[in-house]
């Protein structure tokens, strides 16, 4: 059993190695997956409820033109009112008059804040703005009714599809294709748009019809396969792999060798969604794109394709040059792993011959995949000539877990030559004296360790696992840790698990 200390002190740790782990923050190294993750696409989003209420409020009653109402209710913007309690009547009550106001982008703003407030009162206001002469206006108020998802407002979103401003007959898809659960009106204007004569709603009535799960739009959507726009196409694809419709495996399989990378990326996407293992090898060879975008796409897809015979392939981009492909193959390899697969992964793992990169995936792998048969090899993997190579088998030990190999970890810790391999064994012994239970369970309790290093490399690992059960601790250390780095990194894996982005 696993044992927590708050000093940081595992039983049978010296009170010294103990010091030495607190004095060494282990924040290079130890948390590589966390920080290139972070530098990829995180970034630290506005705090909430920063505006005073209290102040801004009274001020929004008082102000007499329209500049300093409009100012006012910008700064309104980051306000949740599901977090401030307090305010939360008042604010809707001091709101909710613009949206009738004759000045329109007041009303348009009012209505932008009221539907991000979730207020379905503000439907009949918005409804009288999408029939506004600007097309801006209607718009707006397409956007805020999207955002509120009111069945209420589905006859008119249905009469807004054939608006004469093709921005606004887009907008209008995705409002309708909001709606939960979708009515036959909204169904039948969705695929009535899939032949309009702009690109852009085409694509929209596509993507929407895909998530309405509108099945008997299929033949509609084979057809803008293809449609001389690659934004319909990529749209028509993926709306294919919602349907799962399995007519359309092959020619999305010929779609991949396209030139353009967005239909190529949503068409490896639409692939996995079918289940199409007959075109792993076309997404294998993707594997070597010069483009990194496509080489992330061909990964994903073989990932959810959960084919082990891809694996050797999913080998070929350990190392990537780009960070994001890179950091995610270990997890890729513990999705694909299979029992059958142990005598190979141990074999690349021992063979000095193989590309460190390849070794180091498929050490960081095995424990992901919880596959305790191969201690023994990672074990032998801490002596290997590439420092790579031994900081990965230390962190396939550490979430693995098993106790006996505490010895062999401190050691590498505090003795291993190189800084880039201590750093994450370090980072390992303090994940292991958590409380005892699963990977997640350990990862999630380390969520709270004292050293930013460790809580870095929790969040981001809890992520790049897309484990459900981490949603609520990664959304309390994304709201209130001190760190901003930590905090970026369990906004990015938030957005991993709950709107399944790769990223």
């Amino acid at each position: 059993m696993l044992v927590r200390v708050r000093c940081g002190q595992h039983r049978g740790t010296s009170a010294r190695d103990a010091q030495r782990v607190r004095r060494r923050p282990p924040l290079t190294a130890c948390v590589l997956l966390a920080a290139l993750a972070a530098i990829a696409g995180c970034h630290q989003e506005e705090r909430e409820n920063q505006v005073d209420l209290k102040s801004v409020l009274p001020q929004l009653a008082a102000a007499e033109s329209s500049a300093q109402r409009m100012t006012l209710l910008d700064s309104l913007s980051t306000v949740d009112p599901a977090t401030a309690q307090q305010g939360k009547v008042q604010l809707l009550t001091e709101v909710r008059p613009f949206l009738a106001s004759s000045d329109h982008a007041l009303a348009v703003k009012a209505g932008d804040l009221l539907s991000h407030w979730g207020d379905r009162t503000a439907t009949s206001g918005l409804l009288r703005l999408l029939a506004d002469a600007d097309p801006l206006i209607r718009l707006s108020a397409a956007a805020s009714l999207t955002a509120l998802a009111d069945p209420a407002a589905t006859q008119a979103l249905a009469r807004a599809i054939e608006d004469p401003d093709p921005l606004v007959r887009a907008q209008a898809c995705h409002a309708l294709a909001a709606l939960v659960p979708p009515s036959p009106t909204a169904a039948q204007a969705l695929r009535a748009v899939l032949g309009d004569h702009d690109a852009a709603v085409r694509a929209a009535a596509a993507l929407a019809a895909g998530r309405v799960r509108l099945n008997e739009a299929v033949p509609n959507l084979l057809s803008l396969l293809s449609d001389p726009d690659p934004g319909v196409v990529s749209a028509a694809a993926r709306a294919l792999g919602d349907l799962r419709a399995q007519e359309a495996a092959t020619p999305l399989r010929a779609l991949l060798g396209r030139d353009s990378q967005p239909v190529r990326r949503a068409t490896a996407e639409a692939l996995a969604m079918l289940g199409d293992h007959a075109a792993i090898p076309q997404l294998t060879a993707l594997l070597a794109n010069d483009d990194p975008a496509l080489r992330m796409a061909a990964l994903n897809a073989l990932r959810d394709l959960g084919d082990p015979t891809a694996l050797p392939a999913v080998l070929t981009v350990a190392g990537d040059a780009d960070p994001r492909v890179e950091v995610r193959v270990p997890f890729v390899v513990a999705t694909l792993y299979r029992p059958d697969q142990l005598d190979f992964l141990l074999q690349t793992l021992k063979d000095k011959e193989s590309r460190p990169d390849a070794r180091a995936a498929v050490a960081l792998g095995l424990g992901l995949a919880q596959e305790h048969r191969s201690v023994g090899t990672l074990l032998e993997a801490l002596h290997d000539p590439a420092p790579r190579v031994r900081a990965r088998a230390a962190e396939g030990l550490g979430v693995l877990g098993d106790l006996e190999t505490l010895p062999a970890l401190k050691e590498t810790a505090f003795d291993d030559p190189d800084p880039e391999v201590r750093d994450p064994a370090q980072v390992i012994l303090r994940v292991m004296q958590r409380t005892g239970g699963d990977l997640v369970a350990r990862l999630i309790d380390s969520l709270s360790d004292e050293e930013p290093g460790v809580r870095m490399f929790a969040a981001n690992a809890l992520g790049l696992l897309r484990t459900p059960r981490a949603v609520a601790p990664l959304r309390r250390v994304a709201e209130t840790d001190e760190e901003s780095l930590v905090r970026n990194t369990a906004t990015l894996s938030l957005l991993r698990i709950t709107r399944n982005l790769d990223v």
